[in-house]
């Protein structure tokens, strides 16, 4: 088992700041239920409010990428993408 961390920054239009809380509480309601999820915050850049980043710990790639390509996770980026300023950046990490 080879546990990763999966960093996502999201920059999120203007007056878009609601919509997106929603959006991520209900992601992370949704990944907390997924094999292999460990653990996730959001974290908001005081330099820039637009800017978000998303860390997650999973105990494996397989179990990250089985939650990205899900229907229910999915849809969700169709909701995110509609309120993105930027497509979001993905980093997958290990641990050496």
């Amino acid at each position: 088992m080879a546990l990763v961390k999966i960093i996502i920054e999201r920059k999120i239009k203007p007056g878009a700041e609601e919509e997106f809380k929603k959006l991520m509480r209900e992601v992370l309601s949704g990944a907390a239920h997924a094999d292999g999820f460990i653990s996730g915050e959001t974290l908001q850049s005081l330099d820039d409010p637009t800017l978000h980043v998303t860390i997650s710990q999973w105990k494996e790639m397989a179990s990250w990428n089985a939650w990205i390509n899900s229907a229910e996770r999915r849809k969700k980026q169709e909701a995110y993408d509609k309120i993105l300023a930027e497509p979001m950046k993905v980093k997958a990490l290990h641990y050496e």
